[in-house]
This record gives structure tokens, sequence and C-alpha cells, in this order.
């Protein structure tokens, strides 16, 4: 049988305005590009197309219809970051002869529209036009289909096996149905070919038939299955009780131990094969650079023990038709080995002329021959193939134009004739509005065909060459989507000025063309992006449409001298890059210079700062009001109000600087980008700066409801220099913490030239809590804590004696108390005391008592009255009372009468004094 070769070229054109990925059309201009495409020559049919990102699946692209078209959309976006972008299909279908086969995968690649293939998804722009090719060699696919057509098939000497397989195929189907394999596969796994199985007649029949079966050694295991699935149907015979050496109802006769035998003889001595010759090209050049390799394989072998034992394989090359003239040179011719299972050899024209045919087939050394194979021998410039190299726009002509390729069947060859091309749908035509045109191959091999776009839509144009050596046809399909008449072709971009200086602007005026200005007349509506490529610039509106004539503009800023390039697009289309110098402005600030009116200063003093811009030229400038200034701290210790300030009309600013504390403060001034000289401020501390102060508290702790005496002593940093030291203020002081009230919470400081400090003091009345008092003098602060003791009740008891040189009849005696923290109680006479006691006379603060005694008492100073103390009611004391707060008046003396009641003084003591 013919083996052939296939070479598939799948062809996918990508265009403008389509969708994005996914598949689904949509109308309007957006970021994807349609694609779509045919197969030519030998289609493929329902074959999936995928797009592979670094060798990985990224995208379905479509599937191919019955006449191996397809269509679909792809996004740029989604191909942006491949780095190796292919293609591949899978599960297609082809034709060869009346059967269908599975197509072997289509790999292949994008070209852009000259002719250079797209490697990195980056290099994917919408709106372009691309073509994707995927080629596959199918003679392997034929060559295994061929398998198929083996010579056992019709062998007579096979008959018997083919009677028993119709008959036992038959049975199997009917006995086991779906299940007759895993029943097969039980049958070796498990062994149930055993003798022992099974009572006699049967195990005789059974055990002759496996040893023979098993002798059996063959490849051909589709003959294998179909003993196997016989034997089963034996099986099922003999357990159905069939006799030996009978069986009824089926259409062989005779004995089965005869049958088996000639089945066992027949397969142990049998040896069957096929040889299969098959070449790689059915044309070879005359000049003998295009050559055909052919190959002889062995295949379908039936038996033959360990193989065939072939030893030579000759290609045998007969002319056919009035090819009398001239040899094809085959190389090498024999092909000798041992056992040979395969062999190849190159033919070539040799000296056989351009025109011949020849049959070529391969003979072993037991004589078998193959199937033949035709080669002709055709010119180099022969037609090899045809295939669309794209769809192009020609700036040259201003025209689209169709391009196809015509390849010679040798490279020494140059093809001639002419190229048809026709339109088989949309709306595009050839010049003049034709459907079909004839187009002469130039040298280089191309065809080239203008075209006319009357619509928007998909087209179809077929290409078609003949070839003058075997009067073939060559042809070759390609599908695309024709562009909108309005859709931009191209974009020119110009400005006005081209030289400006450093912020002025620049017109910017896009023009668009579009493909057929004759049928788009009206090119408004039509978004043009402008675009800064280079350079400090800045485009506003940076996007635009057309006015009616197909014109945009915007406005230009130069942000800064130098050189901007824009570019203008619009559609996928990019205009021409504009270039604009721009200059100086005279009033750019070059430097800036600054000083202050004081470089030394003290503490919480201030300067004015000023600074001078310099600018590109002054006097072509002019005024210099305006320019903003920044005044700002590099380090140290001060700030800048206004941080910021105008230039007057000489170029100069000011602040004003503080400095806080001493050390050195450096300033500087920015405007516009520069910056200044630093300036440095040497900043002395303040005479009159308070550097600390000592705060304490007399007493230290008081009883609640007490008074502390808070002072304060405040140290400066040069008593003697600070000359106004009443600017420093008062002294302020605060409770803290705790329930204490001050007396005043801010007083003047007083001087102390002496001790060269300055005093202030005030009282604190203790609460019911400890409390911490502040004292804070410009802002340095100092402080002190005041313990609080919580008040105890008191009942004291005083005994008072008295001393005279005689007997004493009569005692007149003052106590005075401290009224703040005692009360007087009672008083009674104690002792050897006989008489009467005068009721005392209390004024709160000292008691008068009056004893006589008509018997006299003692006058040696013994205790003869006892006096009784308490704190006041709801009152107590933080400290014990004393002995010293109590006195005898006056002068500690007390008034004595004797017995007759004459009166003396006599001294007065106290005994004893105990609180609790």
């Amino acid at each position: 049988m013919w083996l052939w070769v296939f070479v598939l070229p799948l062809l996918l054109v990508a265009c403008g305005g389509g969708g994005g990925g996914g598949g689904e059309e949509t109308s309007g201009t957006t970021s994807g590009a349609t694609v779509v495409g045919s197969v030519s020559k030998d289609p493929v049919a329902n074959a999936t197309v995928w797009l592979l990102c670094d060798g990985k699946k990224l995208k379905k692209l479509g599937q191919t219809d019955g006449e191996g078209n397809f269509q679909f959309k792809l996004n740029p976006v989604e191909v942006a970051n491949c780095t190796r972008l292919t293609l591949k299909s899978e599960n297609g279908t082809m034709q060869v002869g009346n059967d269908t086969l599975a197509a072997p995968p289509l790999q292949g690649f994008i070209m852009d529209e000259d002719g250079n293939v797209v490697h990195k998804g980056a290099d994917i722009i919408s709106g372009a036009l691309y073509y994707a090719f995927l080629t596959v060699d199918t003679s392997a696919l034929v060559e295994k289909h061929s398998d198929n057509f083996t010579q056992i098939e019709n062998d007579p000497e096979f008959e018997p096996v083919r009677t028993l397989v119709y008959h036992v195929r038959e049975r199997a189907r009917e006995e086991f149905g779906s299940e007759r394999e895993e029943y097969i596969k039980k049958l070796f796994t498990e062994h149930h070919f055993s003798i022992r199985d099974y009572e006699p007649p049967y195990n005789r029949v059974l055990a002759d038939a496996i040893s023979r079966l098993l002798q059996i050694q063959t490849d051909f295991l589709s003959l294998w299955e179909k003993l196997l699935q016989g034997f089963v149907a034996l099986l099922q015979d003999l357990q159905d009780g069939v006799m030996d050496g009978q069986v009824n109802g089926n259409p062989i006769s005779g004995n089965y131990t005869n049958i088996l035998d000639q089945i066992g003889s027949t397969l142990q001595n049998y040896c069957s094969y096929a040889v299969g010759l098959s070449g790689d090209r059915i044309i070879i050049s005359s000049d003998g650079q295009v050559c055909s390799k052919l190959t002889a394989k062995i295949a379908g072998v039936i038996g033959c023990g360990e193989g065939p034992q072939i030893s030579e394989i000759a290609f045998d090359a007969m002319p056919v038709g009035n090819a009398t003239n001239g040899t094809l040179a085959i190389n090498p011719n024999p092909v000798q080995g041992n056992t040979l299972t395969e062999a190849s050899a190159q033919v070539c024209a040799g000296s056989a002329p351009a025109g011949s045919v020849f049959r070529i087939t391969a003979v072993t050394s037991d004589n078998r021959t193959s199937n033949p194979v035709l080669i002709k021998v055709c010119n180099a410039d022969s037609v090899d193939e045809i295939s669309m190299a794209g769809i192009y726009f020609d700036q040259t002509t201003n025209q689209w134009k169709v391009k196809a390729m015509v390849a010679p069947l040798s490279g020494n060859g140059t093809p001639s004739g002419k190229v048809t091309f026709k339109i088989v749908k949309g709306q595009v035509t050839f010049t003049g509005g034709k459907k079909e045109i004839e187009v002469d191959i130039d040298t280089d091999g191309y065809a080239v065909a203008p075209l006319e776009v009357q619509g928007a839509g998909m087209a179809k144009l077929v290409a078609l060459v003949e070839d003058p050596c075997t009067g073939i046809h060559r042809r070759v399909a390609m599908s695309y989507v024709a562009p909108d008449p309005c859709a931009v072709k191209a974009v020119s971009l110009n400005a006005t000025p081209i030289s400006v200086v450093a912020g002025e602007s620049a017109n910017l005026t896009a023009q668009v063309e579009v493909v057929n200005p004759d049928i788009c007349a009206d090119l408004s509506g039509k978004q043009v992006t402008f675009e800064v490529v280079s350079g400090d610039g800045t485009v506003n509106p940076a996007t635009t449409v057309t006015d009616a004539s197909g014109n945009a503009s915007t406005t230009l800023t130069a942000n800064a001298p130098g050189e901007i390039k824009v570019k203008a697009t619009s559609e996928g289309k990019t205009s021409n890059e504009v270039t604009i110098q721009v200059a100086e402005h005279p009033c750019t600030v070059t430097g800036v210079t600054l000083s202050a009116n004081k470089t030394s200063l003290t503490a919480g003093d201030s300067t004015q700062l000023m600074a001078q811009v310099q600018v590109v030229n002054a006097e072509q400038c002019g005024d210099l009001s305006g320019k903003e200034v920044t005044f700002e701290v590099v380090s140290g210790d001060g700030y800048v109000n206004p941080p910021t300030a105008q230039t007057d009309a000489t170029g100069k600013a000011s602040t004003t600087l503080t400095v806080n504390a001493p050390g050195e403060v450096k300033v500087k001034a920015t405007s516009e980008g520069k910056t200044s000289n630093e300036v440095a401020i040497q900043v002395a501390q303040d005479p009159c700066t308070v550097t600390g102060i000592d705060v304490r508290a007399e007493p230290a702790t008081v009883c609640a409801g007490g008074n502390s005496t808070i002072k304060a002593t405040i140290h400066l940093a040069d008593f003697d220099s600070c000359t106004n030291k009443d600017a420093i203020g008062d002294a302020a002081f605060e409770v803290t913490q705790g329930d204490g009230v001050l007396s005043q919470v801010s007083i003047p400081i007083g001087w102390n030239d002496v001790d060269k400090v300055g005093v202030a003091a005030v009282t604190l009345t203790a609460g019911s809590q400890n409390s911490t008092v502040r004292v804070t003098v410009d802002g340095v602060s100092g402080q002190t804590s005041v313990g609080v003791t919580q008040p105890k009740a008191y009942t004291c008891t005083l005994k008072l004696g008295v001393t005279a040189n005689g007997t004493i009849g009569g005692v007149d005696v003052t106590v005075d108390y401290p009224e703040t923290a005692l009360g007087f109680d009672n008083v009674v006479a104690i002792g050897a005391a006989q008489g009467g006691l005068v009721v005392p006379n209390d004024n709160g603060t000292h008691v008068k008592i009056g004893l006589i005694s008509a018997g006299g008492f003692p006058a040696d100073g013994s205790a003869v009255l006892k006096l009784t103390f308490s704190t006041p009611q709801n009152q107590g004391l933080c400290s014990e009372p004393q002995e010293s707060e109590l006195a005898i008046i006056p002068d500690g003396n007390a008034t004595c009468s004797d017995l007759s009641g004459n009166t003396f003084a006599c001294p007065a003591q106290i005994v004893e004094f105990t609180c609790q």
C-alpha cells in the first residue's frame, strides 16, 4: 500500500480590534487580538490548539472544525511574562484514504508580519498582525496504519484456524459476553487449565491442547487472544457434556483431536511475515540535492521460532512508462546483516533525468517482496511547497498586501510561474475589485498581491501554484480579520515650538491616518494617547480625541532643562518621536547664600536670618520676588519662624532664629532644590538661667491641720552677672500630691546678695494626707514632702505641793495650762489635807483653787492637790502634752495662810504630771 508523508501547517492570524482572552468575541477596541487559523492542504479536524508559556499549557486557544479552520482571542497581558511561546494541538483526526486516524500532536510557533519569530510574550502587542504555524510529519502514523494490511489475512494455509476462531469467538461472545477478557486473564493467573481439575475423558483433550498452545512462540497478539477465546468455548462445550470426538451443531465436523493436531502442527512450523517499504519523499531533485530515504521493515511475524532469518534486503528500482534512460543512485544496496528486521538506503536521482518515474520494491533474501514505492525525479526549480508569508501594510505604496512564498524543490532551484490568489469570503478584493488575480513569482520565490479593504470582518484567502513537474496544484489557505476601513493605520506627531525654556509649554498635534480614507471621511472621536518617552516634561491632558480631520492636540510643559522626547499612540499604532529642546529659565535659582545678623547669642535670644537667591540671568529675569525659600535648623537646639518665606524683588527672604540652649546651632536655606551654605550660631548660657532649686519643709512632719513652711532656694548660672533678676519672674508653688493647702501659689523671689541665691517661702496647712510640693522658676523645678501625723485624745493628771516653814492652814494657788491642747476637768485634795475645798475658778487658760484645812496640811512639798486635764471634746493632739507646758503663777508661788489666818507667800511645785 502507499505510505504518505503529510506536512500540516496551521496558519493563525492575530489582528487588532479583537477582544481579550477567553475565546469570546466583543465589539469595540479592547486590549485583545483576534486570531483565526486554518489547516492547509490536508486538514486536521477537531484538534484542540493550546498556547504554551515556557513549555506549560497557558490557554486553550480554539478547536479546528471539519475543514481545519478555527478562531480564538488572545490578550497580550496574559503572555507578557512568558519568555518562550509555543503552540501545540491535541486530539485531532485526519483522513488517510477511507480511514479516519488520530492525528499526532502538532507543534508550532508564532511569527510577526515581518517574518520574525516571536519568542517572548512581551513582544505581543494588541492590534498587530501575527501568524502561527503548526507542522507535523505524519509518516509514522501512516506506517502504523499500514500494519493492519498484513498478508497473513489472505494466507490459505491459515483457513482452518480462521474457521475455528470464528466458531469459538461467536460461542465466547454468546456464553461470556463482555466478561470474556477478564475470564481469559483468570485462566492464566489461576491455572484453571490443569489436568487434575477435570475427570476423563476431558483431561486428555485439554492436556494435549494446552501443551501445544504453550509451545507456540509468536508476537501476533491478536491471534493469541482469538485462540484463547477458542479454548474458552471448547471448555464450555466439554463441561456441557459433549462427547470426545463429536461436536454436534457446530460448523466444524470431525474429531477435536484431529483439529487440534492440525492447528498445533501448523503453528509450530509456520513462519510468515510481511515486508513494508516507505520513503520520506516521493519527489527527488535531478541535481541530486534532494533525495529520499527508503526504509524497509519486517512486520507481522507469525511463528518463525526466534524470528525470520533474513540476511539481505535489496532495493529494486524499475522505470515506469517512458523513463528508460538513466538509473537511480541507491546506497547502500543491498543491505546485509544477520537476522535483519529493518534496512534503510538513500535514493538520489543518479543519472535519471527530470520527469522520470521509478517503481521501487524491497526484496528479502528469501524472496519476500514489499509493497512498491513510486519516486519521481523533478527539476530543482519544481515547486516543493507554498505557504502564506502574511498580510502586511506597505508604507511605500500605502496598500495592504498579501504575500505567498513558493519553496523550490532544491536549494539550487528558483521557482517560476504564477501564483493564483483567490478571495473565498470577506469584504476584501484585489486591485480593481477583483476576487481572483494571478501574480508572477519573483526571484526570491515570493508572490505579492495588493488588497483593497471594503469593510471589517472575517476574510479567507487561497493561494495556488502548479508544480510543472507533477502537475499538482499546491494550495494554501489563510483566514484573517480584515481591518476596519476607519481603523487607524498610522499616526504622525509634531510640536510647536520645538525649543522652549524650562517651565514653558509646547503644543503637540497628532494626525491619524486610517486604512481607507475614501470610505472613512469623518475621523473624529479616535482616542489618542500622548506620552513623554524621555526627559522631564508633563502632557496635559494625556489623552484626547481627534476632530473630523483626524487631529488631536495637547500641551507639553517642560519641567527642567534638557531634551524631551514625546510620542502619540492611537489604536495600537505609535507615531514618530518628536524632540523638544529645553533651555534653562533665566529666573531659575542656581544658588542660595545665607547670613545671620548675629552669630553669637545667649540661650533664649533670637537673630534674623537672611537668604539671597542667585538665578541664571538676573538681568533678564528682573523681578526675583515670589521664590519660596525654606529655612532649616541642621543641628543644635533652636527653631526658625516662619520656616518658609518668599523672596522680595531683589531675591531676599528672611526669617527669625530663636536659640533654646547653649551650644552651636547650624542653619541652612533651600530654594528650587538649591541649598545654601550653613551658618553656625554660637549660643552662650544666660547668667540669669536658673540652674537649680532646693526645696525644704520646716517642719518636715506636722499634725493634721498643722502648718509647715515651704522654703525654696533658687540658684542662678551667674548670680553677679545677672543684672535683671526681676525678669526671671515669680516662684510658683504647687501641691502635686496630697491634700495640703498652700497659703500662696506664686510669690516674688527675694534675692540674697550675701548667699547669692533667691529665696521664696509659703505656708502649707496639712490635711489628712502626706503632701508633695513642687516649686518652679523659669521652667526649672524642685520639690519636697511634708509628713502628716494624726491627732490623739489625752487625759492628764497634775499633783501639786507647797513648801512652808510652819503649819499651813490654807493654800490659794493658780495653775496656767495650754488652752489649745488641754481643758480643765476637776481638782481634789489629797494627802493629809483636811478641810474644805474652794470651788475652782477656771477661765479657760488658768484655774484658781483655794484649800482650807483646820488641822493644817503638809508643808514639806508633798502633794496636796490633784488636778485633772483632758484634750477638748472632738479634738486630739499630735504629741503628748508636756509638764513644761504648765506653770504655777505668779512666779511659781502660791499664797499660804497659817492656822491663825495670816497669809504669806509659799513656793508651790509640781510633784507629778502624767498623761494617758
